[in-house]
This record gives structure tokens, C-alpha cells and sequence, in this order.
């Protein structure tokens, strides 16, 4: 059976490749670009450490992540290198900060702070975007029609590594007859607390769970 790690890889890369697109009704939607790299947390040396439950195979696993240094992309785009590890087998994701779009009723606004997420180094492993500062009511789409991304709300939620005020990110996507619908409570400045995500493909469906054990990202406010 595969491992926590992969089939969270083999999800997100099924149901995940997004452009940005998005719209936002907050009032401030208009002030300059906010250049702020610390919002999500991204230096290396920084780690997070998860539990993971599955329920296809009740497994409860501890998947530790940990930033280990810097590369680039075929593009020649800079990034840094994320390894999750599990105990039993690891993988690398890629992240990437750069210029990403609001599209408002006024026009595009361009923000600095856009986490782009990609699972190889060539560009077409592209699996998540963050549009960041986040704010309620701010929201993008991906490439396949009905694929949403919106920011829904902001409250404080509960986690094994403490309490913190988190920026619920709901992600709904479609691919033929598949789809997945993702939780992620992301707190500005320490990063996800917490993710949830149901996928369902034909008459197969599944739940994963996310929640923070611990942290260390550099210059990260201390657990309320």
C-alpha cells in the first residue's frame, strides 16, 4: 500500500494546477503591492511537524517537513526546497515567491506575495497557489472549469501545537469525476495549522487530515 506521503503527492497532482485568476471585495483591494516575504513563513532551516490521519487505511502517521535549501526551477524561477518525510520515505516539493494577480472590479492588483507550490522542477508540476496577505472574500480559480479557491473566514482554531487566529483557505476542484474539496486553516507568519480534504473519484472516497504538532519557522511569533 503506498505510503501517507504518496497518495497525498498522487491527489494533489490529479486535482491540482492553477492559474491566477481571483477577485477579492475587500475595501483595501486597491492600496500598492504589499512586499512582505516573512508572511509565509519560507527561510531555510524552517520545519513543521504534522499528524496525519488517513481513513482508507486508519493510519495515524507523523510527517515532519523541514525547509533544506535553495534551488531553481527549469525555468531558472528561484526556490526553495521543502522534504516531507514520514519515517519511511520522503519527498520534495518546490516553492517558489513571486508576482501573482487579484483581478477586481477596478483591475488587476498585482501582489508581491504569491506562494506558488510545484512538486518537480519543471513548471508543469505546479499543485497549489496562495495568494498572500489573505483576506476574507478574497478568491482565485484554477484551469479546470468549477475549480474555486476563497479565502472564507478568519478565526481562531485549536491545534496540538496551540491556539492561533488562521485564515480558513477552501479549495473545491473538479476533474471529470473526480474531485476534492480542501480545508487549509494557514496562519500568517507560522504558515498551515491545519488541512483537511475529502477526494472522491468514481465510487472511491477518501479523508485526510492535517494538524500541527510543532514549528520552528524563523521569526515566527511565539504559541499564544
Amino acid at each position: 500500500m503506498e505510503t501517507m506521503i504518496r497518495r497525498i503527492i498522487i491527489t494533489l497532482v490529479i486535482f491540482t494546477a492553477a492559474i491566477i485568476i481571483g477577485s477579492s471585495c475587500d475595501d483595501d483591494s486597491q492600496k500598492p503591492p504589499e512586499v512582505n516575504t516573512w508572511i509565509y513563513p519560507n527561510e531555510v532551516g524552517d520545519w513543521w511537524v504534522y499528524q496525519v490521519a488517513d481513513s482508507l487505511s486508519s493510519d495515524i502517521d507523523t510527517i515532519r517537513v523541514r525547509i533544506e535549501g535553495r534551488d531553481t526551477l527549469n525555468t531558472g524561477d528561484s526556490v526553495t526546497v521543502w522534504v516531507l518525510n514520514d519515517g519511511d520515505e520522503t519527498d520534495t516539493n518546490y516553492l517558489h515567491i513571486g508576482y501573482g494577480f487579484l483581478t477586481t472590479d477596478s483591475g488587476p492588483v498585482i501582489r508581491y506575495d504569491t506562494v506558488f507550490v510545484y512538486l518537480s522542477k519543471n513548471p508543469t508540476s505546479l499543485s497549489d497557489i496562495m495568494i498572500f496577505p489573505l483576506r476574507v472574500g478574497d478568491f482565485w480559480g484554477g484551469v479546470m472549469a468549477g475549480d474555486t479557491v476563497r479565502v472564507v473566514e478568519k478565526k481562531r482554531i485549536q491545534t496540538r501545537a496551540g491556539d492561533f487566529d488562521a485564515y480558513l483557505v477552501q479549495t473545491t476542484r473538479h476533474q471529470f469525476e473526480n474531485v476534492i474539496d480542501s480545508k487549509k486553516w494557514v496562519v500568517h507568519y507560522l504558515g498551515m495549522a491545519r488541512w483537511d480534504f475529502v477526494w472522491l473519484s468514481g465510487t472511491m472516497q477518501g479523508h485526510e487530515g492535517w494538524e500541527l504538532l510543532n514549528w520552528l519557522p524563523e521569526g515566527a511569533f511565539s504559541t499564544p
